[in-house]
């Protein structure tokens, strides 16, 4: 019943009808216990560092970290320390829409300037087999990307030597971490258009970067992580570990990193 809700993400009325449950029972065998036992089995990415003041956001973090408490990897230092063949990383944020928001400062904060809509959005670090490393909390949608980088600290995590791949919304990388082999797309400036031999480089980093793009959309399989998110807000960062974390098992063959 869980497995159908986080890939067709249907009402739980309908889930109710199909598996004879009261709607009531549905919600608490998904988000009051599956969730928790899910998050025990499966190869979660890491998600070990705080955001965000908001208290729905620190509940729900408490939250994870009870359910995940002796858990044998749970940070991003410790992961990559267990699997040093990770030699490039690939980081990008990843926006989905929610309902717009009552709240007047929730409206301004949630609303994404590039998306035209209210968003949260969340970051992804993956590999080149499409293994989802880490996966931050979400934010909203009106924080950059780099910003949203630089607050989860994952850069510093990262061992020398290991190639980082991001798009050309992280401006300036490059110089905030010089122990760490940084590329991406060269970026046109008024005046200087791009030159031929920077169209050509450009391409082929986007090429290089297609690992990423496809992690998230097999993530996005999961129609929970798709289209407008409809639950409460103290669920959704736990649904989307859970997710990524099946997203794991299917590319480990395992449930275990």
């Amino acid at each position: 019943m869980s497995l159908i809700y986080f890939r067709l993400y249907i009402t739980q009325a309908l889930l109710g009808y199909l598996f004879d449950l009261d709607s009531s029972n549905v919600n608490r065998e998904i988000n009051g216990r599956m969730l928790a036992v899910l998050s025990e089995v499966l190869p979660l990415p890491a998600r070990d560092e705080p955001l965000s003041a908001d208290p729905l956001d620190a509940q729900a973090a408490s939250t994870s970290k009870r359910k995940r408490k002796g858990k044998k990897i749970g940070t991003l230092e410790a992961l990559l320390e267990k699997h040093p063949e990770f030699k490039e990383i690939f980081i990008d944020g990843t926006e989905q829409e929610l309902p717009k928001p009552k709240d007047k400062a929730r409206r301004k904060d949630f609303y994404s300037g590039k998306r035209k809509r209210h968003t949260a959005k969340k970051q992804v670090l993956s590999t080149k087999n499409k293994l989802i490393l880490h996966l931050c909390r979400h934010v909203p949608g009106r924080v950059s990307d780099l910003l949203l980088l630089r607050a989860t600290g994952v850069m510093h995590k990262i061992p020398k030597g290991v190639v980082v791949r991001v798009d050309k919304g992280y401006e300036g990388l490059e110089e905030e971490y010089p122990q760490l082999r940084v590329q991406k797309p060269r970026k046109a400036r008024r005046g200087h258009p791009l030159t031929v031999l920077e169209k050509i480089y450009n391409r082929a980093m986007s090429t290089l970067r297609i690992p990423v793009e496809h992690a998230i959309g097999h993530l996005k399989k999961y129609r929970l992580l798709a289209g407008i998110y409809r639950g409460k807000q103290e669920h959704y960062d736990e649904s989307a570990l859970v997710i990524a974390g099946l997203h794991n098992y299917k590319e480990l063959g395992g449930l275990s990193w």
